[in-house]
């Protein structure tokens, strides 16, 4: 058996996410970090600055944080993991 070594729960939600110019999909997310698919590679311990867009609350989660894992995907492109280190939230008013 295979023991999780999560720290926190990982929500599966695919959202949209951008990090430097490129546009990628969240695959699962939680208070520690983010795995999403990404057309470009990114080096391993790389810090990257990204937006994850919470549609549903009108809101994007503005994170810092490092690049922890990434592996090619069969699909193409590359399915990735990254550390939410910092963030803060940024809500739309509705108008």
């Amino acid at each position: 058996m295979i023991e999780d070594r999560r720290e926190r729960p990982r929500y599966q939600i695919a959202m949209p996410i951008d990090f430097d110019g490129v546009r990628g999909t969240t695959r699962n997310i939680s208070l520690n970090g983010v795995i999403f698919s990404s057309p470009v590679e990114l080096e391993i311990g790389r810090e990257i600055r990204y937006v994850v867009f919470l549609r549903s609350a009108n809101c994007q989660l503005h994170c810092r944080g490092r690049v922890i894992r990434q592996r090619p995907m069969t699909t193409g492109g590359y399915g990735t993991g990254a550390s939410i280190d910092t963030f803060a939230m940024m809500f739309e008013e509705a108008g």
